[in-house]
């Protein structure tokens, strides 16, 4: 391959992630902006990720970094269908705490319906391990010591999903 070749392809690459890692930021999950398109956006953007995992087995340089600029292309689509159809990306909002907890990438979600979909989501589309917080898990951790809950999340991937306060209640927030 040519040194040009390769220089067009690590710049075609590093486009495609940057882009795609806007659309996650701001929909949670490539597949949930998707769910957000007619079945028919949603089939031919798969399409579209099919060739370009093609493309990444071949060694024709140049066809992997069209297929790259396609999938940009394609997620400005699925980002104005989603938009067109009245969805806001904003509805699931997680947040980088920007720390790492034994090799983990450490993020938050206000809404902690959406911990198990944004683990799911940012697990399988990053290719790296995270553990999810909520705001209620920051809470307690910000008032106690490393206790069970803490060990619950850092080594068995545990979400909450209700905090009772000393009465036995569900906590207001």
């Amino acid at each position: 391959m040519s040194d040009y070749a390769s220089e067009v392809t690590r710049k075609a690459e590093a486009s495609w992630e940057r882009r795609k890692m806007e659309a996650i930021a701001r929909w949670g999950s490539i597949d949930r902006l998707a769910s957000k398109c007619s079945p028919e956006t949603a089939a031919k953007f798969a399409k579209a990720n099919g060739r370009l995992k093609d493309a990444r087995l071949s060694s024709e340089e140049f066809e992997l970094a069209k297929r790259l600029g396609v999938m940009e292309r394609g997620v400005e689509a699925l980002e104005k269908e989603a938009l067109d159809n009245g969805y806001a990306p904003s509805d699931m909002t997680w947040f980088d705490l920007g720390v790492r907890v034994e090799g983990k990438r450490c993020v938050a979600v206000m809404n902690p319906k959406d911990a198990n979909i944004v683990a799911a989501s940012l697990s399988d589309e990053l290719g790296e391990e995270f553990i999810v917080y909520t705001a209620a898990d920051i809470v307690l951790m910000a008032h106690e010591t490393p206790t069970m809950l803490t060990h619950l999340k850092q080594k068995a991937g545990a979400y909450t999903t209700s905090v009772r306060t000393e009465g036995g209640d569900d906590a207001l927030w």
